[in-house]
């Protein structure tokens, strides 16, 4: 998962080579490889963005139909929930970003519980697709990026990235917030 992950983020000559063959019979020189790589890495961040927002718009639409019915509190009228759904967009670039959390906190916790979920105010990345299990948080709206951070009051700190590399100095914290939900972290209180 990681060297997918790091493809993502900075395709690998040979990665270039394969998709350039494809599509370019001339040779493969140092400015083809230039010009390539960023093709390369914008088709697959359109791709996978495009393939998560159908999977996140089926999703939603399999998901809010019954909630709305069965709880009285989110009844809205329905013209305001399609135009709140329609405002969610996310982003390759968040999608790249739970891939680096996912690639850290799996070292602590089942990969398979990881799971991420966009709304209008941030990104967020969470344990057992559950909000009450927030690891962090993205707030990539603008033209600044943060990751949030969030104590064990669910206080979330926000911490300015330049490049979504910079997510990998918070690992301590980033699995200190996922041992928070899981098992083995009262397992190991336990025994102290």
């Amino acid at each position: 998962m990681r060297s997918l992950a790091d493809e993502l983020l900075s395709p690998s000559e040979d990665f270039v080579r394969l998709f350039c063959s494809r599509v370019y019979s001339g040779r493969f020189t140092h400015a083809v490889k230039g010009q390539f790589t960023e093709i390369t890495k914008r088709a697959l961040q359109e791709f996978i963005s495009d393939r998560v927002n159908m999977r996140l718009k089926s999703a939603l639409e399999g998901e809010l139909q019954p909630q709305v019915a069965t709880d009285p509190a989110l009844t809205t009228d329905e013209s305001s929930e399609d135009e709140d759904v329609s405002q969610v967009v996310t982003t390759a670039e968040e999608i790249e970003a739970y891939y680096v959390v996912k690639s850290i906190v799996r070292e602590v916790v089942d990969a398979n519980r990881i799971f991420i979920r966009d709304t209008q105010s941030y990104c967020g990345v969470l344990l057992d697709d559950n909000n009450r299990k927030p690891i962090c948080r993205f707030y990539f709206n603008g033209n600044r990026r943060y990751v949030g951070l969030l104590d064990e009051e669910k206080k979330t700190t926000r911490h300015r990235i330049e490049t979504l590399n910079d997510i990998y100095g918070f690992s301590d914290e980033l699995c200190a917030a996922a041992l928070r939900y899981s098992p083995r972290a009262d397992e190991s209180s336990d025994n102290s």
